[in-house]
């Protein structure tokens, strides 16, 4: 119930929405480390996103498919920013990201861990540095 709530809600954010034209070359491996977090003992923490921005999501040009921590989940792009979720064992992780023009890097980042309630567990800012392999 909770991937058809988060595929309605980024249909109805598409809908008022034309996907960014201009990025180009965000996809890649990302090490992401948290930078400020509730609670305070995430913060610190690295792990490696792999994007692949393979246009699978509706068909939606700047959409495809991430994968962090051995989950793959889905993202899309709007107006240069990134909306991903990823369903784990435990519930679901969401990560925004803002893509500035020309969409090589990815700055302005936030994230909440939700449990299989729906509950936040974590959430906070992250920043992002693009790397050769994960």
């Amino acid at each position: 119930m909770r991937n058809l709530r988060v595929w309605a809600m980024a249909a109805s954010v598409a809908a008022l929405c034309v996907p960014a034209s201009a990025l180009a070359g965000f996809s890649g491996n990302y090490e992401l480390t948290i930078t400020a977090a509730r609670p305070a003992s995430l913060k610190g923490t690295q792990f490696c996103a792999v994007i692949n921005d393979n246009g699978s999501v509706l068909g939606w040009q700047n959409s495809g498919t991430i994968t962090i921590g051995g989950n793959t989940g889905d993202f899309i792009t709007v107006r240069h920013q990134l909306l991903a979720w990823i369903s784990t064992g435990s519930g679901l992780d969401e990560y925004t990201a803002l893509l500035p023009e020309g969409g090589t890097a990815i700055t302005g980042s936030g994230f909440a861990f939700l449990d299989s309630s729906g509950n936040a567990t974590g959430t906070g800012t992250f920043s992002a540095t693009k790397v050769s392999s994960c």
